[in-house]
């Protein structure tokens, strides 16, 4: 049978080793849980991808300045809901 003396000084040693482990994996999934999120929030949000399409469509003139305008503020009113 092994027996290791390490005493109390090797039992502080385990456990502190054991903290810092758990908190590095606690830190690596929070790091990649946050960096998931960051890059969905980057994605375009729905009311800026239909006024880029509403742009689109005037700059191709299949629409008219003023049905733009109102378009636009229409977008705009509920997008700020």
């Amino acid at each position: 049978m092994m027996y290791w003396d390490g005493g109390w000084g090797g039992l502080a040693f385990m456990v502190i080793s054991m903290i810092m482990f758990f908190a590095l994996v606690t830190w690596a999934i929070v790091f990649v849980i946050r960096t998931l999120n960051r890059s969905g929030s980057e994605q375009q949000t729905p009311g800026s991808s239909a006024e880029r399409i509403l742009e689109e469509r005037f700059a191709r003139e299949e629409i008219d300045r003023q049905e733009f305008e109102d378009r636009r503020e229409t977008l705009r009113t509920h997008a700020g809901r």
